[in-house]
């Protein structure tokens, strides 16, 4: 769920809570308008009793607390505040989700598990209030009810939490962050990648700094493998800042320009939006001049000031360092290939500056980036490549007994899943998740899962094509009509036929082919042939041509293969 469709839920549902039940209903539709799924969500969440109503007596008054009421029991309105709440964040009932109510059963037999552990995504912050709300035999009480509208209301802005985050050994604004990647099982295939990236981390600490690509196809893992290594860090008590934005589906501002958007989310979120220009000079030292402007930046106000991409650089160079000097300082910017050409020299310039200082610099990419930029950061002696690859089928079967909690369920399906999702993490957990939703998979009471009818054939998930679609709107118009022919041909084709067919010359048909396999990743040279990366990629090709271009298409392949086809023998 988007940060301000959660923040326009939450304020609603809390509202109109406090009224009558006969006031709801109308209410509801003032507050929600023509918006049917907004309206819908926030009936779900009110249709739950609420903690006062749940606990207060018939005849005792609204806003009292019964006397025999413990200020710290996880009654079951606390729990249904908390369901409410995990509802918010997670955009699903946790009530149909096994591992939910293993946490509000837990929580009723004195047994607590974290929220954060049943559901990873979960943010710090959430983490802890559903914690407060299920928390018992605590050495400090739960909050109580007005507390926790207080601190919803103001979020990890609020006292509370700042004090929590403090608390729990981590300054509020580095715990408050962590990447939205899908934590469903543990990170598999990657063992070497991971002791690659511990040694770099072991250069950063002695004050060497590094710079690191890494570069794969789109859901190959490339954020899952950074953020398991921040935790891993976490884990062992290490405390590194953390910073961290990508390209991808940013919008800019009427101040920021598209390429500065990355750097302003990491900044912005890291440092804090509150007394900002204070906080700046603690880290811009005597560049003072640059404040006014900066802060703006992050703010993504206009600038106060002229705020040059000289200056830009200047300042993101300034606080990291600043940043490195307190401790080691790691700064992911993603999708760097969708990034224009001041984005990428933003990374380059901060590239530049981490020798000698405690910086790690990671940038992901998939593998068609300008080669002139890529080859100036791959000559700096500070930088490595790291190229991830799918899962082979050894790693795959190991995740996915994982998810099922089922080594039977997980050889049964290792084959189909496979073929579907050639193994691409992304895809294997989509692939997961339709099946689930689609009632093909039922959740067993101790946690796993099993078939609830034979799965002969598993459909490609609607949001597996739409991400391969995403990936075939990138060609360019000749490109994609020559792919368009090839599919006709099926998975596998010929390039000398394909030039044939489209009336090509065959040189310039082999040129193409290799640019498109080179900077999309959307088909592969097999020998003589060529192939389409995954089944799903022609799918999509394929499907999108009219039958009639389909007859047109496949009527000058039949003529390509006959003009190819050896004379038939006289004899």
């Amino acid at each position: 769920m988007r940060p301000d469709r959660y923040e326009r839920l939450k304020e609603i549902v809390l509202r109109i809570a406090e009224l009558p039940e006969a006031q709801r209903s109308a209410a509801v539709r003032e507050a929600c308008g023509d918006d049917v799924e907004l309206r819908a969500e926030v009936e779900s969440l009110l249709a739950q009793p609420l903690p006062e109503e749940e606990t207060r007596p018939p005849s005792q008054p609204r806003g009292e607390t019964a006397p025999a009421q413990s200020q710290g029991s996880p009654d079951a309105g606390l729990q249904a505040l908390c369901v409410m709440l995990h509802e918010i964040a997670a955009a699903r009932d946790p009530r149909s989700d096994s591992a939910m109510g293993e946490l509000l059963r837990g929580a009723l037999d004195e047994v607590l598990r974290r929220a954060g552990e049943v559901d990873p995504q979960l943010s710090p912050f959430l983490d802890e209030v559903v914690r407060k709300l299920v928390a018992r035999n605590e050495e400090s009480p739960s909050l109580s009810l007005s507390e926790m509208a207080k601190v919803l209301a103001e979020g990890e802005e609020s006292e509370w939490w700042g004090a929590r985050a403090q608390a729990l050994g981590l300054a509020a604004a580095r715990a408050a962050r962590r990447l939205a990647v899908d934590r469903e099982t543990r990170l598999y295939g990657r063992d070497e990648e991971m002791a690659t990236l511990e040694r770099i981390y072991e250069r950063v600490q002695g004050g060497n700094g590094q710079v690191l690509l890494i570069e794969g196809e789109t859901g190959i893992g490339k954020t899952r493998l950074v953020d398991a290594f921040v935790e891993r860090l976490r884990a062992a008590g290490e405390d590194p800042e953390f910073l961290f934005g990508g390209y991808a589906g940013i919008p800019a501002t009427a101040a920021s320009p598209p390429e500065a958007d990355a750097w302003r989310i990491a900044y912005g979120e890291r440092i804090g939006l509150t007394r900002l220009e204070e906080r700046l000079e603690n880290y811009l030292g005597a560049a003072t001049t640059l404040i006014p402007a900066f802060a703006a930046f992050l703010r993504g106000d206009p600038p106060g000031g002229l705020l040059t991409k000289d200056s830009l650089q200047t300042a993101i160079v300034q606080v990291t360092c600043a940043l490195a000097a307190e401790r080691p300082t790691i700064v992911l910017i993603e999708d760097l290939h969708a990034a224009p050409d001041q984005g990428r020299a933003l990374f380059a310039a901060l590239a530049l500056a981490v020798p000698e200082r405690r910086i790690l610099l990671i940038g992901t990419a998939v593998q068609h980036q300008p080669e002139e930029w890529r080859g100036g950061i791959e000559r700096m002696e500070q930088t490595s490549i790291m190229i991830l690859g799918r899962l082979g089928t050894t790693d795959l079967a190991a995740l996915l007994e994982e998810a099922f909690r089922s080594e039977d369920l997980a050889r049964q399906l290792l084959d189909p899943i496979a073929l579907k999702s050639d193994g691409v993490p992304l895809f294997v957990f989509e692939i997961l998740r339709a099946l689930r939703e689609g009632g093909l998979l039922t959740a067993q009471p101790d946690g796993s899962w099993s078939r609830t009818r034979e799965i002969s054939r598993i459909e490609t998930p609607s949001s597996m094509l739409r991400l391969i679609e995403a990936r075939t709107s990138r060609l360019c118009e000749e490109d994609r009509r020559l792919l368009e022919i090839a599919s006709c041909f099926g998975f596998e084709f010929d390039p000398l036929q394909l030039a044939e067919a489209s009336g090509i010359s065959a040189l310039s048909v082999l040129r193409r082919l290799s640019r498109i396999e080179r900077d999309h990743g959307l088909i592969r040279s097999a020998g003589s042939h060529f192939a389409f990366d995954l089944h799903e990629v022609r799918e999509v090709l394929y499907g999108s041509l009219p039958e009639r271009v389909r007859r047109r298409h496949r009527a000058a392949i039949e003529r390509a293969q006959a003009a190819r086809r050896p004379p038939a023998s006289l004899t």
